[in-house]
């Protein structure tokens, strides 16, 4: 896993002894952790919504909980009432039954003349048709059409006809009802007479034999439009305005129930016919003791991840105050959002997105989605599970977290704002279906969602340019700045210290392979590696590397002052980084990738100066330290000691056997003691370090010369 330094572990004092114990310092106070955590989860269990009074007084705030849950206390009728419809429900129930009212018909004549029209039109046909003559042929056209006027033809097409019935009027106040299957109209005879016709004649005499007989085989229901209106009128007057009947003592909405179409038609019912304050929750000492062992248990989510896999942070009372602050404040803009009366979807607005990313950016992805499922489940219990809205912060925040895990580039942060909305839609969408809500229902939410997910980039970059500039914090983004081999103190070195200048960069190469190989941080590791040995620039003729045809100075003093000298090495770094303003995160390379490691060799020589029983001082061969607490730091100070010594060993086994006993020394002096590396990332370290110093030194083939004649 990438593990970043903390960065909030930086916000400390420039004049702070490097090294000191700090145990008495505020920063690892024990009591003010606790207090710490103690007054998160006290805040935000205040602002769950059994704690406080409230009461909803308008009829949008209660639309607006449409498929969310109840979260106030049940409430019974304290009288019966009748569920109203609203106005759009009834419109709605009108045009929908006048639509589909059956339109009314009037008969032109009764059943005996129509027999009598039909025989006269049969006998006309006749004459006019010989082949009509035919015994079978007549009989069955007289069917068809006795048929055909017994049920009914109309004078409009029926595919103009909604309903499935249509209402024939016998007299003023006598109707009946047809189905619509048995009506006919000119079509349905036109194709019955065709039916019969094709057995006996040819397609063109058929089709003249029908154009005659639809002419004088006239419809017997006519519509009537006014008498069709009068009907639609009456059906329109008889939509019920009520959906039934609440009885006093029932329940009209349960906590916890979801709130679906029909209980806020209920609940504005009730407040509209009794003047009810719907909503209201009267807070309780139970509910006051539950809220805050609920915002306990969601917050010990996030204090155990700390303890057990981020003890640094947690550790860090700077950095657990800022982690904790987020959490509070989400808490706060959740119970803001209930209280505001808003036409916007005001709970998609609150900033978990931004505080994701900066806990991912200041911190480590990991540490950043524990800190997202916190205030994701923070808001929903604040809102009176709310999941809808928690799980859509929780995927927004997640995608926003990793998209910003690897954040080098300032443009970077502006791709979190396509995937921070793609996990807003994902969540609102999907829950609008599965729900049955209306499509109009999510665009308020999806609107908020967009502005949001625009915000996020924008508010997070401000903070970071804040934080970098005022409170000399470094991100990525800020170390990236520093990767760059033309920078002042690296030129400066190049011309003053060549030799520590080219093992500067065989350092980093090694240092950023290893980095990549354990998911540490390697822009970290390299940029640290640049300038962990800028302190040999002052004094650079006392190093070896730097001795190119010249005597060795430290010939002429003693063992305890070159020691000295190249103790200093460490604290004339530490003045040039800050003259130069190195962020802290690359001045803590310096005095670490010694630690506190012996300096052999003048100890070694000044063993031998001393009588056999005369003690010597070892605190004046030691480097003064801090050992190196990070991942980064560390891999530097085994490649530090690594590449020197690879310079005096020729062959793979001598190699490997010299880094075995660098890293076992290492580990025996307890200079690994305080920062996170595992014996697993050791062995990947000294594998990255291997593969590289071989290929550094891999053989070159004896080039044959050529003949000069």
């Amino acid at each position: 896993m990438k593990q970043k330094g903390t960065l909030f572990e930086q916000l400390q004092l420039d004049d702070e002894p490097l090294g000191t114990s700090s145990h008495n310092n505020w920063r690892e106070s024990n009591v003010i952790r606790i207090s710490v955590i103690l007054a998160t989860v006290s805040l935000c269990g205040l602002f769950f919504p059994n704690t406080t009074n409230y009461v909803f007084k308008t009829e949008q705030n209660i639309s607006s909980l449409q498929g969310l849950p109840w979260q106030y206390e049940t409430i019974r009728a304290e009288y019966s009432f009748p569920i109203t419809k609203t106005i759009e429900q009834i419109d709605k129930e009108k045009r929908f039954v006048q639509d589909h009212t059956a339109p009314v018909f009037t008969q032109i004549t009764t059943q005996t003349e129509t027999t009598k029209n039909l025989a006269r039109a049969l006998d006309t046909l006749k004459n006019q048709h010989n082949e009509l003559r035919d015994s079978r042929l007549l009989r069955e056209i007289q069917e068809v059409v006795s048929s055909v006027y017994s049920k009914g033809l109309i004078n409009i097409p029926i595919n103009t006809i909604s309903s499935s019935f249509v209402s024939i009027s016998l007299s003023k106040t006598d109707y009946i009802q047809q189905p619509i299957t048995e009506i006919n109209d000119k079509i349905s005879l036109v194709g019955k007479i065709q039916s019969v016709l094709k057995k006996y004649v040819d397609e063109n005499t058929s089709t003249q034999y029908i154009n005659d007989i639809t002419s004088i085989v006239k419809p017997n229901l006519i519509y009537s439009a006014d008498l069709t209106m009068v009907a639609r009128q009456q059906s329109a007057d008889n939509v019920r305005k009520t959906l039934g009947l609440v009885r006093k003592g029932e329940i009209v909405v349960a906590k916890g129930e979801i709130i679906n179409t029909e209980i806020i038609t209920k609940m504005k019912s009730y407040g509209l016919n009794g003047n009810y304050n719907i909503g209201e929750s009267t807070a309780s000492t139970s509910g006051i003791l539950g809220a805050i062992m609920h915002s306990g248990l969601v917050y010990s989510i996030l204090i155990l991840f700390l303890s057990f896999l981020r003890k640094k942070i947690y550790s860090n009372n700077a950095s657990l105050i800022s982690i904790s602050s987020m959490v509070i404040t989400v808490a706060f803009l959740s119970w803001v959002s209930l209280r505001i009366n808003s036409s916007l979807s005001l709970e998609y607005l609150i900033i978990i997105p931004v505080f994701s990313m900066l806990s991912a950016i200041f911190f480590d992805s990991r540490t950043g989605f524990t800190v997202t499922v916190t205030m994701a489940l923070m808001l929903a219990g604040v809102r009176g599970n709310d999941y809808t809205t928690g799980f859509a912060m929780l995927l927004a925040g997640t995608l926003g977290a990793y998209s910003v895990r690897d954040l080098q580039h300032r443009n970077q942060i502006f791709r979190s704002l396509g995937l921070i909305l793609i996990g807003f839609v994902a969540v609102i969408v999907t829950i609008t279906l599965e729900r049955n809500l209306k499509l109009d229902t999510m665009y308020l939410p999806l609107l908020s969602s967009l502005i949001n997910a625009a915000a996020t980039p924008m508010i997070t970059f401000g903070v970071i340019a804040i934080m970098e500039k005022y409170l000399n914090v470094s991100t990525d983004l800020k170390l990236s700045e520093y990767d760059n081999l033309n920078h002042p103190l690296l030129i400066e070195m190049n011309e003053k210290a060549p030799g520590t200048y080219q093992h500067t960069l065989a350092i980093a190469h090694l240092v950023e392979t290893a980095a990549f190989a354990i998911e540490a941080n390697p822009l970290l590791a390299r940029v640290g590696a640049y300038f962990h040995d800028i302190g040999k620039i002052p004094k650079a003729e006392y190093f070896i590397e730097n001795q190119i045809d010249m005597e060795n100075k430290h010939d002429h003093l003693s063992p305890t002052k070159s020691a000295s000298i190249i103790r200093n090495h460490i604290e004339d770094g530490i003045e040039l980084a800050k003259e130069y303003k190195l962020p802290q995160r690359i001045i803590d390379f310096i005095p670490m990738h010694h630690g506190t490691s012996l300096i052999k060799h003048f100890y070694a020589k000044a063993q031998d100066l001393i009588h056999e029983n005369e003690k010597l001082d070892e605190t004046a061969f030691r480097y003064p330290g801090p050992k190196p607490n990070t991942k980064e730091t560390a891999i530097l100070m085994l490649a530090d000691s690594v590449e020197a010594i690879s310079r005096t060993v020729d062959d793979r086994e001598d190699l490997d056997i010299a880094i075995d006993k660098i890293f076992k020394d290492k580990i025996q002096d307890g200079q690994l003691d305080e920062c996170e590396l595992t014996m697993r990332e050791l062995q990947e370290i000294r594998q990255s370090f291997v593969k590289n110093l071989v290929g550094v030194q891999h053989q070159r083939i004896q080039y044959k010369e050529i003949r000069e004649n």
